[in-house]
């Protein structure tokens, strides 16, 4: 008899592991490789623009969404930060630019409703 709720305990314990193994993390964009993309954005794929060149990369993309650009800012602002981003210049409106191995990012506003954000990206030198 003791078996039956030890039995339930550990189907249990298997399907809320299932779950969490499950869950989705939230996507990225495709190459700026570890920046999420934040809830409510997509990336506007027509915008997009790629260089890999000997100096570094460059590449610009745009995320559009229906939410706020004091959210969304935020959001990259800590989001880039754990991501070992520097914090170069902060400003609420209209971005912010960062700086990592040797590369700047410049995250900026180019339209507040629906938001439009831009991502730009080259190398320091």
């Amino acid at each position: 008899m003791a078996r039956f709720p030890l039995i339930a305990v550990l189907m249990a314990a298997v399907g809320l592991l299932a779950t969490v193994a499950g869950a989705e993390e939230p996507p990225n964009l495709e190459n700026l490789v570890g920046i999420p993309v934040m809830a409510g954005l997509v990336e506007d794929l027509d915008q997009r623009i790629i260089f890999d060149k000997p100096e570094g990369r460059i590449i610009h993309v745009v995320l559009k969404g229906d939410v706020s650009s004091q959210a969304a800012l935020g959001f990259y602002q800590e989001a880039l930060y754990q991501l070992g981003w520097e914090l170069l210049q902060d400003q609420a409106s209209p971005g912010l630019t960062f700086n990592r191995d040797q590369e700047y990012l410049n995250v900026s506003v180019m339209q507040v409703e629906p938001l439009e954000l831009m991502f730009d990206l080259k190398p320091t030198s």
